[in-house]
């Protein structure tokens, strides 16, 4: 699987005053024990990756930590050989 959507939502009635958005992919997903670790800082899924194929393992504790910051949470569903989808909401800034 190759394919990645990105919603961006900011209006219905579940996100009055909230922006949010996901992403989707159709990869080879999490597997259920490697969910509980996937935000912490270098922390790979694979091990056999090294750096010089792709990635550090700080990605995702940065996302975590930027969203975390705003008093908000990430979170992922995923299922082994079907994919992955990583959510979040953000309040709307308040310019009354």
């Amino acid at each position: 699987g190759n394919r990645l959507a990105v919603l961006y939502h900011t209006s219905g009635r579940d996100f009055q005053g909230q922006y949010g958005s996901s992403g989707a992919d159709d990869g080879i997903g999490i597997s259920e024990n490697a969910l509980s670790r996937l935000f912490e800082r270098f922390y790979r899924v694979d091990k056999n990756r090294s750096r010089e194929i792709g990635g550090t393992g700080l990605g995702l504790a940065i996302v975590k930590h930027i969203i975390e910051g705003h008093q908000q949470t990430i979170n992922v569903r995923s299922t082994v050989n079907i994919g992955s989808t990583f959510s979040f909401i953000l309040e709307k800034e308040n310019n009354n």
